[in-house]
């Protein structure tokens, strides 16, 4: 390998290590916290009668959902403490995971509407792009760049700062992190799941960053990983702790960011990401097409076991063998994200998704195959099977009253 990015790896440890010991010693603690206070996961059995995602629950105890409040304050300290130079170019997005964080924290505590927790997705987004980053030109390989900033405009004044909206290149890009938010926050159901899915995607990114010369990228990508890493042994099977909303909408809020900042042409994010963004389109297809139902916040309300992890789980995998197998898929998808940097990506794009959907389909069949097979064994049994009938029946049975 070569030394010199031997080096430049070994520079990023020190941030790693920080990331990771803030996030390790506050794990345990916020713990505590968050269980004196009432921020904790009820399994099914504890959940009130009116609870629509009760059936939904996988886990069978009290769990503190503690994971945003150890992770999310680890990964901002050492911004602050390693990247003060770089604290205004990133403000835009240090308020917006503020402001998701405080929403995702009341969330945990009082369980707040659907449509609330989306206008946190969307305050945070618009301080993003109102920061000045946004997705400006699309294409550039197959396709030829399209400028996506045609029009200006101008909103109010900050200081000498002029705060503005370009467009649609703000709006796209608004939408684009809303979707991955909710695409990472849907993977958040099996003990340590969510969390190694992040790690793999946050380094992938990260990768692809430094071998395009965006270090700042890089570093606010491992910064990520090592705070992810602290709070993994606590999350994992069986886990003490969750994520709950105050880490899981920050952490797709982040990744969005990172994607956005680390790779403008969005191809190699998008392949990295192919796997959660698949689940959710297949998802919400199947709500449509189920409960002919168009509404967005609807569709979002709806509550029900088709995304991966359960069809995974309806095959008969145990829940460690599910997530093991997503770390895989997204691992694969990964090393090709990693593999095409520099190649004509949107051939891959288009290569890629073609796997993804064909991988859906193929589990999606075989559990269709399976329900009807079952079916069909319920549907030839007898309706009294065991009990003999007609003349075959015992005397108790034949003379009983």
């Amino acid at each position: 390998m070569d030394l010199s990015v031997l080096g430049q790896y070994k520079q990023l440890l020190p941030y790693f290590i920080w990331a990771f010991g803030i996030s390790f010693l506050l794990s345990p603690i916020v713990g505590l916290l968050a269980k004196n206070f009432g921020i904790v996961d009820l399994p099914a059995k504890l959940r009130s009668a009116t609870d629509r995602s009760a059936h939904k629950v996988l886990h069978d105890r009290i769990v503190p959902k503690s994971g945003g409040l150890a992770i999310i304050p680890a990964f901002l300290i050492v911004i602050a403490l390693f990247l003060p130079s770089q604290l205004h170019m990133l403000s835009g997005m240090m308020i917006g995971v503020g402001i998701i964080f405080i929403v995702g924290v009341l969330d945990d505590k009082f369980d707040l509407s659907g449509k609330t927790q989306l206008l946190g997705h969307f305050l945070a987004a618009l301080a993003f792009v109102l920061s000045g980053s946004s997705f400006s030109q699309i294409g550039g390989e197959l396709f030829p760049q399209i400028n996506l900033s045609l029009y200006t405009l101008e909103l109010f004044k900050i200081g000498d700062t002029m705060l503005k909206l370009n467009l649609p290149s703000d709006l796209i890009t608004i939408a684009w992190i809303m979707i991955v938010i909710n695409a990472i926050a849907w993977i958040d159901a099996l003990d340590g799941l969510q969390t190694g899915v992040c790690i793999i995607i946050a380094s992938t990114i990260g990768v692809v960053s430094l071998a395009s010369g965006n270090y700042i990228v890089t570093v606010l990508c491992i910064i990520f990983i090592g705070s992810l890493l602290g709070f993994l042994p606590f999350n994992f099977l069986p886990g003490k702790a969750f994520n709950g909303t105050a880490g899981s909408h920050v952490f797709g809020y982040i990744l969005a960011i990172l994607a956005i900042l680390g790779d403008t042409k969005s191809a190699s994010s998008i392949l990295v990401l192919m796997i959660p963004l698949l689940d959710m389109l297949w998802v919400i297809v199947g709500r449509i097409h189920r409960n002919q139902e168009v509404n967005p916040f609807k569709l979002l309300a709806i509550s029900d076991k088709t995304h991966l992890h359960h069809r995974f789980l309806s095959l008969g995998l145990s829940k460690f063998q599910v997530i093991i197998t997503e770390y895989l898929f997204i691992g694969i998808f990964a090393i090709i994200t990693i593999a095409s940097t520099g190649s004509n990506r949107i051939t891959l794009l288009l290569l890629v998704a073609f796997l993804g959907i064909a991988f859906l389909l193929t589990v999606s069949i075989i559990l269709r195959v399976k329900s009807r097979n079952e079916k069909k064994k319920l549907e030839e049994r007898k309706p009294d099977e065991g009990i003999p009938s007609n003349g075959n029946q015992s005397p108790e049975q034949k003379y009983a009253y």
